[in-house]
């Protein structure tokens, strides 16, 4: 009997060491495909940001420097001194017209 018993606590040992293999091994077979996952997942994130960087890099390149800014700018004052002359000839022809309308 005293062999009997030693060999039932050793098989309870073996099944107990068993049961603690498989658990740590299902939980590190879990942890690694999670973290495989994660870093597919990385990878496809990385693929689209630097597609998206790629697109903004070229639309950056058509935008007008502060040089062209500049340039704009001086054209626009120009044109805004000519409107100005325009609108006081105009001004001058209607009070014209405004003025002589009785009389013609």
């Amino acid at each position: 009997m005293d062999a009997n018993f030693w060999l039932a606590v050793l098989r309870d040992v073996l099944t107990g060491a068993v049961y603690l293999y498989v658990f740590f091994s299902n939980r590190r077979k879990a942890t690694t495909k999670n973290i495989e996952d994660m870093k597919a997942h990385v990878a496809e994130q990385q693929k689209l940001n630097d597609k998206r960087l790629t697109m903004l890099e070229s639309d950056i390149k058509h935008l007008p420097t502060h040089t062209d800014l500049d340039s704009i700018n001086k054209t626009l004052s120009n044109v805004e001194g000519t409107l100005g002359g325009l609108k006081r000839a105009v001004d001058l022809m209607n009070q014209h017209l405004l003025n002589s309308k009785g009389k013609a």
